[in-house]
């Protein structure tokens, strides 16, 4: 018999990615995410230098460009780290919403949408971790999912 090893971080990061490939249109026609790990959709990290890329799971657009960008973490526990990498992601994106989506722990008694705060004072940045509940209806978190982030970019 074979074995295959299944990597949760990419199966978690693909499942949401799929489940926010089209959003509620907005003003401005039709809103998608796209996958910001391949190269066509990455951008340099400093804007004076290429050799960095940025490679966030999710860019939030519409026709005129970014409107936000997501990244998912398959990890039970929020990290610092984490925080400073949406942030470079939505600097680098020129982007004022950014989102870090991790599974739901059994220990959070209520899961979802939670803004974090702001960073920056010309054009901040709004950053928000989303709580997505593999244990329960995942048809209706997936809608939920969707509503949250069509909701912060309004």
């Amino acid at each position: 018999m074979e074995s295959y090893i299944i990597s949760l971080d990419d199966v978690f990061e693909q499942y949401i990615r799929s489940a926010v490939s089209e959003l509620p249109t907005l003003g401005f026609g039709r809103v998608a995410s796209v996958d910001g790990n391949l190269t066509r959709h990455q951008r340099p990290l400093f804007s004076d230098n290429a050799k960095y890329r940025t490679k966030p799971d999710l860019i939030i657009r519409d026709k005129r460009g970014a409107l936000a960008i997501g990244d998912v973490k398959y990890k039970m526990k929020t990290s610092e780290e984490d925080r400073y990498q949406i942030i470079s992601h939505a600097l680098s994106h020129q982007v004022q919403k950014a989102v870090l989506v991790y599974p739901k722990p059994a220990t959070m008694l209520q899961g979802g949408l939670a803004r974090l705060g702001a960073i920056g004072a010309v054009h901040p940045i709004e950053i928000f971790e989303y709580f997505f509940d593999l244990s329960a209806d995942l048809d209706a978190e997936e809608v939920a999912l969707r509503q949250a982030i069509s909701q912060f970019l309004t």
